[in-house]
């Protein structure tokens, strides 16, 4: 569950990533993007399935971390 979901995490980071890199060659702060608009492009690029994928990815790694929150000991 845990890789799943930083796999996800992962994706949605590199799409949001190469949105600032293409405003920052641009110089245009208008073409900066975020979540939002790195679903729409996952949904336009590949389909309904592809944002599915990842949207459950992410499902996961939210219950990845309530669960390293509930058992995770720091040590004093």
């Amino acid at each position: 569950m845990g890789y799943a979901g930083l796999t996800a995490r992962g994706v949605v980071v590199a799409i949001v990533a190469y949105f600032f890199f293409r405003a920052a060659s641009t110089a245009g702060s208008e073409e900066i993007k975020g979540t939002q608009e790195a679903f729409s492009f996952l949904r336009q690029s590949s389909g309904p399935w592809l944002v599915g994928l990842v949207a459950f990815g992410l499902i996961c790694y939210g219950a990845y971390m309530f669960i390293m929150a509930k058992y995770r000991q720091f040590d004093d």
